[in-house]
């Protein structure tokens, strides 16, 4: 049925596509006496960026590179912020990068 759904909407329509069963009952995922059980499909992922709530970003790898760097060198620079410079900084990225 999913397939057949995917195959009559326009390719620029698709969104995620989300299943139910048609007897729903309610689905406690801590557990306990309910009809139902929670049980997730899977899930993957990978972190690419990091951002703050000020919308500044910097690619994960650097933050990960910064955070290496900072316990290394006991720096007092939050790794973050480290990070958000080389973004902008080629010595200072390549730098952080062999940590």
């Amino acid at each position: 049925m999913a397939q057949r759904v995917l195959e009559e909407v326009p390719i620029g329509q698709r969104g995620p596509l989300v299943l139910h069963d048609p007897r729903a009952a309610r689905t406690s995922i801590r557990g306990g006496n309910d009809r139902s059980e929670f049980t997730p499909l899977g899930s993957t992922g990978q972190l690419v960026m990091v951002s703050d709530t000020d919308g500044r970003a910097a690619p994960a790898e650097l933050v990960d590179a910064a955070k290496r760097y900072v316990e290394a060198s006991g720096s007092p620079i939050p790794p973050f912020e480290l990070a958000l410079a080389a973004v902008y900084d080629e010595q200072l990225r390549a730098r952080l990068l062999k940590y």
